[in-house]
């Protein structure tokens, strides 16, 4: 079945396969550049092909969405270039690629989930183009790997100005990824403007992708013999192109879905020197949020307790009457991977302590990296917060910092030294045995500067009464009775030890508290 529809002023050509009407299944999509010509039954017998692929096992059934450009020279094009020739219908590239993703990414793909029954998943989602819709296809593996779990680039025009440069600087895209690129090995020879290194280029590109680590299960090159850069060679291997990219996934017709947690999204965003990646996991409440924004709550080690938080915020803010919780947005700061914990925490979390200061490791080993917290506030201040005060209504006023053990030394940092980023801070199970004379350093120089401008902010330290080793359980005593010394500056401090509870099981109880604590 094909379908024609118009969203946001664009033309998109929709084919449902063969089995969609009977069957109460989801399906994965590849969306498709230039309205999907390649597979537009008008033109050719490519969905002829592609059904008789289904029909043999070699391919899933899959839902294709053509999407048709505005100005394809300006939105299949990541950055200004410009135009190759004066000659006669050369024109300038405007650039406009990230706009262009971010419409398939924000509009088209939840259109569709809504309105198609789609498989949502990442590995069930795919992008795909010929020519200029290749490079900026290559250009979304980038910029929304957790969006696309497979590319497909036919005769991606890699010729364009940077674009083999910008590649060598990219991370990997993500670890389970699926590219597919081609090019035939006559395209570029008959043009006298860099489109002449078409193949060089489309060759040094792959040679890349594999010193990058994407082996010949996650990446496959083909060279299509005595090819050129033509219409019919596109729609040729496009078939075989989809073949790669959903063949190698699981997507057996049931109706069976990971289970996710409700209004929760995950945002990518790339560190502040462009090395690696962080992932950013926000809950929207489902309450239309007050006049002036929704309260927010920030914690790190966002793969480990952005699931408890944002459970702990949906039951006790249910009845805001009955609890005194409003509703929050919940934002957890977390990294590229599906363990509780990442090693670069270390470094993010810490202060630069001397190797003396540090306590011994339990293999005798030297720790990894450590210092690395001021880079962690500034990334927090210059790219989280402004992501999620950008997407979402955000109370300004009402912000606090959670953060448990590493995380408990970081926010006490943060305090000290950069007391206005948050209106209040949980510091759990704080690790200071891990920099206690430069903790205290801070400490003095904050107590100096909130006494020579006093303002209202907030400090919980919560802990677990068995957490005895490295004194963690008096440290945090201390620290609080002194703290408290600063009440007629603004500082309003509260410290709970938890009976019962060690450095892990305090947790659950810590997060309860520390929602009531944001709100009281």
């Amino acid at each position: 079945m094909v379908l024609n529809q118009t969203l946001d002023q664009r033309e998109l050509l929709i084919y449902l396969p063969p089995t969609y009407k009977t069957s109460e299944c989801r399906y994965p999509v590849a969306y498709v550049h230039d309205r999907g010509d390649v597979f537009d039954p008008e033109g050719h017998d490519t969905l002829l092909q592609l059904e008789s692929m289904f029909q043999r096992g070699e391919l899933p059934e899959v839902i294709l969405v053509g999407i048709a450009p505005m100005e394809r020279n300006d939105e299949y094009t990541p950055w200004f270039a410009p135009k190759l020739s004066e000659a006669r219908g050369y024109g300038d590239f405007g650039g406009q690629g990230e706009a262009y993703l971010q419409f398939i990414v924000e509009v088209c793909k939840p259109n569709m989930d809504q309105e198609f029954r789609t498989d949502r998943r990442r590995e069930a989602t795919g992008l795909i183009g010929k020519s200029l819709g290749g490079l900026i296809s290559m250009y979304g593996a980038c910029l929304y790997p957790n969006v696309f779990g497979s590319i497909g680039s036919i005769s991606g025009s890699y010729w364009y100005e940077g674009f083999v440069e910008f590649m060598v600087e990219q991370p990997i895209h993500h670890p389970a990824q699926r590219i597919y690129m081609d090019v035939g090995t006559l395209e570029g020879g008959n043009k006298d403007t860099i489109q002449k290194y078409m193949v060089p280029r489309t060759r040094t590109l792959h040679a890349i992708l594999r010193a990058k680590g994407y082996g010949e299960d996650r990446l496959q090159f083909v060279i299509d013999e005595g090819a050129d850069h033509a219409r019919l060679s596109f729609v040729k291997r496009f078939p075989s192109a989809l073949k790669w990219m959903f063949g190698g996934h699981d997507h057996s017709l049931s109706s069976e879905e990971k289970v996710s947690i409700p209004r929760t999204t995950r945002w990518t965003i790339p560190s502040q020197d462009g090395q690696s990646a962080y992932q950013i996991f926000v809950y929207v409440p489902h309450e239309p949020p007050p006049s002036s924004g929704y309260p927010v709550i920030y914690h790190v080690d966002g793969n480990s307790v952005f699931g408890t938080m944002v459970e702990a915020m949906r039951l006790q803010s249910r009845r805001p009457e009955a609890t005194g919780i409003e509703p929050a947005v919940i934002v957890g700061i977390g990294y590229e991977t599906e363990e509780p914990f990442h090693p670069s925490r270390f470094y993010d979390l810490s202060l630069p302590t001397p190797a003396e200061e540090l306590p011994k490791s339990r293999d005798g080993k030297p720790w990894p990296e450590l210092g690395g917290a001021a880079v962690f506030q500034q990334f927090i201040e210059q790219k989280v917060k402004p992501l999620v005060e950008g997407n979402y209504p955000i109370d300004t006023r009402k912000q606090t910092l959670f953060g448990h053990s590493f995380g408990g030394l970081f926010v006490l940092h943060t305090l000290f030294t950069r007391s206005d980023m948050f209106t209040a801070y949980v510091a759990g199970s704080p690790s200071i045995h891990w920099a206690k004379r430069l903790l205290l350093e801070a400490e003095q120089q904050f107590a100096i500067a909130l006494a020579q401008h006093p303002r209202q902010v907030k400090l919980l330290i919560g802990i677990g009464e068995q957490e005895t080793g490295h004194n963690m359980l008096d440290n945090a005593k201390e620290l609080a009775e002194r703290l408290s010394a600063l009440r007629e500056d603004g500082l309003q401090v509260a410290c709970n030890a938890f009976e019962g509870e060690d450095h892990t099981s305090v947790l659950p109880i810590l997060i309860s508290r520390a929602i009531r604590f944001a709100k009281a």
